[in-house]
């Protein structure tokens, strides 16, 4: 079933137009340049991701463009989101576990208070 997923995803995501205007890359720490973008798709709302070098579009967010925190709980299974309430909260697809409360593998990492990467999604 994830795999169905992931498979949509990339052929929704193959299907999206490339942006109209690409605004300069933000975030990911790295200091360079980043060839990856974020949009919005007009239809959905949703946050994509394109390419101006390969010219591939993604509905995930490329590890260049992710925050330090962002990378090590993407590293260990977790993602963060944020609920339409402000609440942050944890899934893992992995495990199919959610909580509202930090997983305790991602304590030794720091709490960024408002990473920019984070936002509502949902399932």
């Amino acid at each position: 079933q994830q795999q169905q997923q992931q498979q949509q995803q990339q052929q929704q995501a193959a299907a999206l137009p490339p942006p109209t205007s690409a605004p300069p890359a933000s975030g990911g720490g790295g200091g360079g340049k980043s060839a990856w973008t974020a949009h919005t798709d007009k239809g959905s709302g949703k946050t994509y991701y394109y390419n101006a070098v390969t010219k591939q579009s993604s509905w995930t967010k490329p590890q260049e463009l992710m925050s330090l925190e962002e990378r090590a709980t993407a590293s260990r299974g977790w993602k963060q989101y944020t609920s339409p309430d402000g609440r942050k909260y944890y899934h893992n697809p992995t495990t199919k576990q959610t909580t509202w409360t930090r997983p305790p593998e991602l304590d030794e990492l720091p709490a960024e208070g408002g990473s920019g990467g984070e936002k509502t999604e949902g399932e």
